[in-house]
């Protein structure tokens, strides 16, 4: 601060672990009754020299050839001659493939269900209801589709690494295990009663979303809708367990959710590797974390950025995943958020550039992909995302050069204009500290007088 009214102020930038606490809850500013001799004495010396100049680091910033982040690569409503509609499931088969659920011309809607839940229109839908593609790039090829009379109101879908199918409906109440005989798409076995809701062993109401363990078969329904609970089968279809439990309305108003209760599971994802079960509590805004058993360890939830949760997805590659499905008063942007591996909140969102999310229901990701699912009543769109985590690659420096090749003509005239622009600012700067000193002769100060105030920014 060089002018007698300036205000002196000390900025101090640092990092931390986005799992620690904030150690500043209340902003991180000073008061203006500092301890001027310990101030004095403490005060680093390196905040009061000029630094060492560094050509070399006070160049232009190094421009990356390509983009970096998180880029949309494309926003679909159509595969092959198959229009989408609704897309509430998506998974990945045992080659790699994208498998898309869609309801095809089928919307649900207000009246698609009646007071006790049962679905109102029994008619099998006669479209193909799923469509497999093949990733070749930054395209999806289409390969085939299926699935004609088979479902009612489709909702959730997961392959397994023998390429068995398993889907949810939300309007036969049924989770089904499905497998290709040559050609055909044939149930092997079916969980629920057809068109029965119920919260017994042997039913359902409305399962939303199914996951299957990598390790022993074991099956995991998100019998959401209805029963707020999740409900754990051996491969072959036998009850082992289950856990959750409702959340009541009075329990939503306290500020700290009971870990364990539900209002509306919604989607569930495995982490075998940390023996972790992630679950999107719809309309408690959040995602759970329990251990593979069921007992409850965490939650991420900030009712800032959003208000519910629809999907969410483990990605070895990358950590964690979720998606609101609807905007908020308090949050009226729909972004992805990513938590990476090992953090407990999440660190990043992403959304698309060219246009905003309208509906999303479901979320996917593998590899370098983020594939997010749309429910809009005027038919589904499929979304693609790509992270590109590159960091190298860097364009040529448009002043100086970090290879091993002496400096050009040009640079050395670039150096002597700074030299000399530096020797006369440094001039400047001794002939005004020369007048302060002799204007301040009879009142002399301490550097430290007026304190040092950090401002938040």
């Amino acid at each position: 601060s060089m002018g007698s009214n300036e205000m002196c102020n000390f900025y101090m930038m640092f990092y931390r672990s986005a799992d620690e606490p904030d150690p500043f809850p209340y902003g991180a500013v000073c008061g203006m009754n500092e301890n001027q001799q310990l101030m004095a004495a403490e005060y680093p010396v390196e905040g009061t020299t000029l630094l060492p100049s560094h050509p070399e680091l006070e160049h232009h910033a190094h421009q990356s050839s390509r983009p970096f982040g998180v880029m949309d690569v494309f926003a679909i409503n159509q595969l092959g001659n198959v229009r989408f509609g609704q897309i509430s499931g998506l998974a990945f088969d045992n080659q790699g493939k994208l498998v898309i659920f869609q309801r095809a011309s089928r919307i649900w809607g207000p009246y698609s269900f009646d007071s006790e839940n049962k679905l109102t229109d029994r008619s099998a839908i006669s479209e193909p209801t799923i469509v497999l593609a093949r990733i070749k790039d930054n395209e999806l090829i289409f390969e085939k589709s299926f699935g004609v009379g088979l479902f009612y109101m489709p909702h959730g879908i997961f392959v397994d690494q023998s390429n068995y199918y398993y889907t949810t409906d939300v309007g036969s109440h049924q989770v089904i295990k499905w497998k290709f005989s040559g050609d055909e798409f044939e149930a092997v076995f079916a969980l629920g009663e057809s068109f029965i809701p119920g919260s017994d062993r042997q039913h359902f109401c409305k399962p939303a979303a199914v996951a299957v363990s990598k390790k022993d078969g074991s099956i995991f329904v998100a019998d959401g809708y209805c029963n707020n609970r999740i409900v754990k089968f051996t491969k072959n279809g036998d009850y082992v367990s289950e856990f959750g439990q409702s959340t009541t309305a009075a329990g939503r108003e306290v500020t700290k959710l009971s870990l364990g209760a539900f209002n509306l599971p919604h989607d569930i994802s495995l982490d075998e590797e940390h023996d972790r079960i992630y679950v999107a509590d719809r309309e408690n805004g959040r995602v759970q974390v329990f251990t593979g058993d069921g007992t409850p360890l965490s939650e991420m939830r900030n009712s800032e950025y959003f208000g519910n949760v629809y999907s969410v997805d483990y990605c070895p590659s990358h950590g964690l995943f979720f998606i609101p499905g609807l905007p908020t008063q308090l949050a009226d942007e729909i972004n992805v958020f990513g938590a990476p591996l090992g953090a407990s909140i999440f660190e990043y969102s992403f959304r698309g550039r060219a246009k905003e999310f309208s509906r999303p229901h479901i979320l996917r990701a593998r590899d370098n992909s983020v594939y997010v699912g749309e429910i809009d009543d005027s038919g589904g769109i499929l979304w693609r995302f790509d992270i590109d985590q590159e960091a190298g690659s860097m364009m040529p420096m448009n002043e100086f050069s970090m290879g091993g090749s002496g400096p050009t003509s040009a640079q050395n005239s670039v150096v002597v204009f700074l030299i000399i622009t530096v020797a006369v600012f440094m001039g400047i700067m001794y002939f005004m500290r020369s007048h302060r000193v002799n204007i301040n002769s009879r009142t002399p100060t301490s550097l430290f007088d007026r304190g040092v105030s950090i401002l938040e920014s």
